[in-house]
């Protein structure tokens, strides 16, 4: 996400969509949606306003300073010693990072895990919310979700407010394929992860509602897209099983067949 953005990013596992931290150009974390952001700003040298946070304090004084501290502040003496926590006080760096391995790897992890800008308001708290517990984690482990999952992406919103770390971690994609037009909208972003090695292209709708024409019309600017991706090593079109198909349904299924191969076969630099 660009450091000047503060809709929230989600992910889902199955149909439960779950929300995740992103790390600002700046360096100031945005937690969350609009409505939840933690935006930090400081009344003193010694603690922190943050503004409309989900969690409530009573009223104190900062120690250093006496300045009355409202409900919404978090005072820096009262922070825990990161040192002290036994996740790093007794695990080594190996250690962790298989355990967020494990715990970011998703069970449909192979088939994809769908990702997506979603609405402002809240959402459930999910395994993702351990990158909200503090900027250490975040540095060890902001990564490995991207890493590990193969992204199902249905809008290319996501992919432009996606910062540049999670960008290169990236390697297995799916775009979800409503129409031809949309299609070539998800491909044209592609250039933004540059590790990018598989490409899966998942049809929405069976043959029988596909506009045919437009995707013969089209073809040639996605496979010069996808031809321009050289560390592509493996793209392959998704079709939604079909039904028993009339003549005319059967000879637009042929047509999208030799549509589908010149894309496959666009990875591997033929041209057709």
């Amino acid at each position: 996400m660009s450091g000047t953005d503060s809709r929230d990013t989600s992910v889902s596992f199955g149909d439960e969509p779950w929300e995740f931290i992103s790390r600002t150009d700046a360096g100031r974390d945005v937690i969350g949606s609009t409505k939840g952001r933690k935006a930090v700003a400081s009344s003193c040298t010694h603690h922190a306003v943050l503004t409309r946070s989900r969690v409530f304090r009573p009223s104190t004084h900062c120690q250093h300073c006496g300045c009355s501290l409202s409900p919404w502040v978090e005072s820096q003496d009262q922070a825990s010693d990161q040192e002290a926590s036994p996740l790093f006080a007794k695990l080594p760096t190996e250690i962790r990072i298989y355990i967020y391995e494990l715990l970011f790897q998703s069970s449909a992890s192979d088939k994809g895990v769908l990702v997506r800008r979603g609405p402002g308001y809240s959402r459930p708290p999910s395994v993702l919310s351990l990158l909200l517990t503090c900027r250490r984690i975040i540095n060890e482990a902001e990564t490995i979700f991207y890493a590990t999952n193969r992204l199902i992406i249905a809008d290319p919103a996501f992919i432009t407010h996606l910062s540049l770390v999670r960008r290169k971690a990236v390697s297995r994609i799916t775009i979800l394929a409503s129409s031809a037009a949309a299609t070539f909208s998800l491909l044209e972003p592609l250039h933004r992860f540059p590790n990018l090695t598989s490409l899966w292209i998942a049809r929405r709708c069976k043959v029988q509602f596909i506009d045919v024409s437009s995707w013969r019309m089209m073809a040639k600017q996605m496979v010069d897209t996808i031809h321009a991706r050289r560390q592509l090593q493996e793209v392959k079109v998704i079709n939604l099983p079909t039904d028993t198909l009339s003549p005319d349904e059967e000879e637009m299924k042929m047509k999208l067949d030799e549509i589908d191969a010149r894309l496959e076969n666009a990875a591997q630099g033929r041209r057709s």
